[in-house]
């Protein structure tokens, strides 16, 4: 179960039964950074230090180029949306994705730099774990995660393998950097939840909306 606790400095209106209006004074925000040589968006380097209530990863963007990410996706039942592992010539990172009103999160940040980018673009053209797909739709170098562990459904409700699947890429990953003497250790799975913090794509000029739904220990937030 999703969990976001969020910080309110300062008063709200409370618009509607099932809606209120935050300002965006009330919360701690982070901006992403725009890197327009390689056409990528760029985390702060503190975005999962709990500093921050949410990230701003940036508005009418370019997307990014070709040359400059790296994609792997799975689907998760348990989010009922896509995780999303993403390497750049400045940053690896792990990432919701949902073409629903389910709110998105960034669970894992590292530093990455150019010849990670190439060794680990070579590793993975050439690993029978990871087929690339040819899509004119989506930016970027696109391979499926032919070997990641799917969910299943128990007692009512849907496993969550996303830290599995996480170590299993994170493990590719150190084999591919292996010639840089570099090796790349992942936080608990505890701490990959406690630690992952809330993003928004959009953003209106002083407020934006969102909608919640108020479970018995849990608040799950909404983009309206």
């Amino acid at each position: 179960m999703i969990k976001l606790i969020l910080t309110f400095i300062v008063g709200f209106i409370v618009c509607s039964a099932i809606g209120q209006t935050i300002s965006l004074d009330s919360i701690r925000l982070a901006y992403c950074e725009y890197d327009s040589v390689n056409g990528i968006t760029v985390f702060p380097e503190n975005a999962l230090t709990n500093e921050f209530d949410i990230i701003i990863t940036g508005f009418n963007k370019l997307e990014p180029s070709s040359e400059s990410i790296i994609e792997i996706s799975w689907f998760s039942s348990y989010i009922d949306g896509t995780y999303c592992f993403v390497i750049t010539p400045r940053q690896m990172y792990l990432r919701s994705h949902h073409n629903n009103p389910n709110p998105n999160f960034l669970y894992w940040l590292e530093k990455s730099d150019i010849l990670d980018f190439k060794l680990i673009k070579e590793h993975f053209d050439n690993s029978k774990q990871f087929e690339r797909v040819n899509t004119n739709s989506r930016p970027g170098y696109i391979y499926y995660f032919t070997n990641y562990l799917d969910e299943n459904y128990v007692n009512d409700n849907w496993e969550n393998n996303m830290y599995e699947n996480l170590n299993h890429l994170i493990l590719e990953i150190n084999d591919a950097i292996k010639l840089t003497g570099r090796k790349i250790e992942l936080p608990s799975e505890k701490q990959l939840w406690q630690n992952s913090v809330r993003l928004l794509i959009d953003k209106r000029e002083n407020e934006f909306q969102i909608k919640f739904e108020q479970t018995q220990d849990n608040l799950i937030i909404f983009d309206e």
